[in-house]
C-alpha cells in the first residue's frame, strides 16, 4: 500500500500547477518516495507510454490508497482536505489523456466516495447511485445543508434524506432518475435538493416562491433584505459568470431566484449564435447556490411591502412564462436590474463591450488620455468600435430569434439588431455583464460603505468628547450615529437610488 504524506501531496500539487512531472516509487524499506523529473512539460510527458503506464498509474494508485485511508468528519472538512484537493486536480489534468484507464476510474470512484464521506463499496451495493451522484454533483447539495448519507456498515445499503424521511436508495432510485416528459428546448431536472433533502419536483416549473434554505436572521439584523448575487472571477469569463438575487426575511427564510436559458447546458451551444433571442426560464433556487464558485453579494435593506411586491412580480413573471434571454440586453443581470428597480435601485451594470475584450493596460491607457481628446473624436471612435462589434454580433445571431420564441410567446419579440442604423448605435455594443455587478459595482459599494462608516466613527468620537448625561441632544445624536453605523452595510450610494423602468 502506497500512502502519500502531506508533504508529498503538496509536492504533487506544486508539480501539477507548474507542469513539472513527478515520479513516485517505493524504496527498499517499503517507504513511498517522490521526486520531480526536471522542468519538462507536463502534457508532453503525460502523452508518453512510459508516463501513462508507469508514473500516472502509480500516482493514481497512491492517491486512491491515501483517500481510502483518510477519515473525514463531514463533507465540508472532506472538501477542504489536501488529499481531496490534490486528487481533484490530478483527475482534471489527466482526464483527456487517459480518462478510461482502470487506475483513473478507480481514483474517481474513491474520490467521489471521499467527497460524500461514504465507503467506496456503497457504490457497488447500490446500483445506479454512483452515476446519479457523479452526474448531479450530489456532494454540493449535501454540503449546502450540512446533510450526509447513511450507509449500513454490514450490507453497505445506502439511505438518503428524501422529503424529510430517510429512504433506501433502491426505493427512490426510479423517482430521482426517471426522465421528465417535457417539450424539447425546455430545461429538465426531475429532482430538487432542499432543507428536507431530495424532493420529487422540478426547479424550473413552480408557481409560488418558497425558501430554499433557512439561516439565523441575526446575521442580517432580522431585516427584510434584497441581496444581489454574482458568481464571477476577477476577470470576465466567456461562460460561467452569472447573476441572481436572494430575498431574506426577519424569520430566517432565504429565497433564491435566477434567470436561465436551457441552451447554456450544452458546451457548443454557447458558440451557436449566442446573441439571438432565446426562451428564458426562472429557476428557484438558482443553481449557482450549490457550486463552489466565488459568490459576491450586495445586501440592501427593504421593507415588507417591497418584499411582497418583488415576490408578487416574480410569481407573475413565472405564471406568464414569457421571459426571454439574450446575452447582451435580456440576460440574468438585467433580470436582477429589473428586480432592483422594484426596490427603487438602479445598478450601473452597463458597459461597452470593447472593455471586456481589450487588455487591461490598453484600457487604462485609453482612460488616461480620454480627458484630453475632443468630444467629437471620442464620438467617432465610439461609433467605429460599435460598427465593428455590431457587425460581428450579426454573424453571431443578433438579428435572429429562436423559432420557439417566435411561435410560442405572446410578447413582441424584437431581436437585438433590427435595422442597418443599429450597426452605428454604441448602445447596441454595450453589455450588462455579471462581472460588472460582481466586481466593479461590488467594490464601489464596499468603498462607499467604508468611507461612510469612517465619517460616522469620526462623528461618534466628536460627540462622545463633549457628551454629558444631562444633554438630551447629544444622547439623540449618539443613538442616531450608532443606528446609522449598524445600517450602513445594508445601504447603497445615493446615486443608485433611482427608479428603474420595468416591464410587467
Amino acid at each position: 500500500m502506497c500512502l502519500l504524506t502531506e508533504g508529498q501531496l503538496s509536492q504533487l500539487n506544486f508539480g501539477i500547477d507548474r507542469g513539472i512531472p513527478l515520479k513516485i516509487h517505493l524504496d527498499k524499506t517499503g517507504s513511498c518516495r517522490s521526486e520531480f523529473l526536471g522542468n519538462q512539460d507536463y502534457f508532453s510527458e503525460i502523452s508518453s507510454a512510459d508516463y501513462r503506464e508507469r508514473r500516472i498509474q502509480k500516482i493514481a494508485e497512491c492517491l486512491t490508497s491515501t483517500l481510502d485511508n483518510t477519515n473525514h468528519a463531514d463533507l465540508k472538512s472532506a472538501e477542504q482536505s489536501l488529499v481531496v484537493k490534490t486528487a481533484k486536480k490530478f483527475c482534471q489534468k489527466t482526464a483527456k489523456q487517459i480518462a478510461r484507464a482502470p487506475c483513473i476510474d478507480s481514483l474517481k470512484r474513491q474520490l467521489l466516495a471521499s467527497r460524500l464521506v461514504i465507503p467506496v463499496k456503497a457504490f457497488s451495493a447500490n446500483p445506479g447511485f454512483y452515476e446519479f451522484a457523479s452526474k448531479n454533483y450530489l456532494y454540493h447539495y449535501l454540503r449546502q445543508y450540512n446533510h450526509r448519507l447513511k450507509v449500513n456498515p454490514k450490507t453497505f445499503e445506502l439511505k438518503i434524506l428524501y422529503e424529510n424521511k430517510w429512504r433506501v436508495w433502491s426505493e427512490i432510485k426510479e423517482t430521482l432518475t426517471k426522465p421528465i416528459d417535457k417539450p424539447k428546448n425546455q430545461p429538465k431536472q426531475s429532482w430538487v435538493y432542499g432543507p428536507k433533502g431530495a424532493q420529487n419536483k422540478d426547479m424550473y416549473h413552480w408557481k409560488e416562491l418558497t425558501p430554499y434554505k433557512y439561516d439565523a436572521p441575526e446575521k442580517w439584523g432580522k431585516r427584510w433584505v434584497l441581496e444581489f448575487c454574482t458568481c464571477n472571477e476577477s476577470s470576465p469569463q466567456k461562460t460561467g459568470d452569472h447573476s441572481w438575487f436572494r430575498l431574506k426575511t426577519p424569520n430566517g427564510e432565504i429565497y433564491s431566484i435566477g434567470l436561465y436559458r436551457p441552451e447554456k447546458s450544452g458546451v457548443l451551444s454557447n458558440f451557436n449564435e449566442p446573441f439571438k433571442i432565446k426562451k428564458g426560464h426562472l429557476m428557484q433556487p438558482d443553481l449557482s447556490e450549490y457550486y463552489p464558485c466565488n459568490i459576491h453579494t450586495i445586501e440592501y435593506a427593504i421593507n415588507e411591502e417591497t418584499f411582497k411586491k418583488i415576490k408578487h412580480q416574480v410569481e407573475e413573471d413565472k405564471r406568464k412564462d414569457e421571459e426571454l434571454f439574450q446575452a447582451i440586453e435580456i440576460n440574468c443581470t438585467q433580470y436582477v436590474n429589473k428586480v432592483a428597480g422594484l426596490a427603487g435601485i438602479y445598478l450601473p451594470t452597463k458597459k461597452r463591450i470593447w472593455r471586456f475584450i481589450t487588455p487591461r493596460p490598453i484600457e487604462n491607457l485609453i482612460d488616461t488620455v480620454a480627458p484630453y481628446i475632443p468630444a467629437f473624436i471620442k464620438k467617432i471612435c465610439d461609433v467605429t468600435a460599435a460598427v465593428f462589434l455590431n457587425m460581428l454580433m450579426v454573424f453571431l445571431g443578433a438579428t435572429k430569434s429562436d423559432p420557439i420564441v417566435v411561435n410560442g410567446s405572446k410578447l413582441q419579440v424584437r431581436p437585438h439588431i433590427v435595422s442597418f442604423w443599429d450597426l452605428f448605435n454604441p448602445d447596441k455594443a454595450s453589455l450588462h455583464h455579471p462581472h460588472t455587478l460582481g466586481w466593479e459595482v461590488h467594490r464601489l459599494v464596499n468603498k462607499w460603505r467604508e468611507s461612510e462608516l469612517k465619517k460616522l466613527q469620526t462623528r461618534h468620537n466628536q460627540v462622545m468628547e463633549h457628551h454629558s448625561k444631562e444633554n438630551e441632544s447629544s444622547k439623540k445624536e449618539i443613538y442616531r450615529v450608532k443606528k446609522r453605523m449598524e445600517n450602513i452595510r445594508f445601504d447603497l450610494p445615493p446615486t443608485y437610488k433611482k427608479t428603474l423602468p420595468t416591464k410587467s
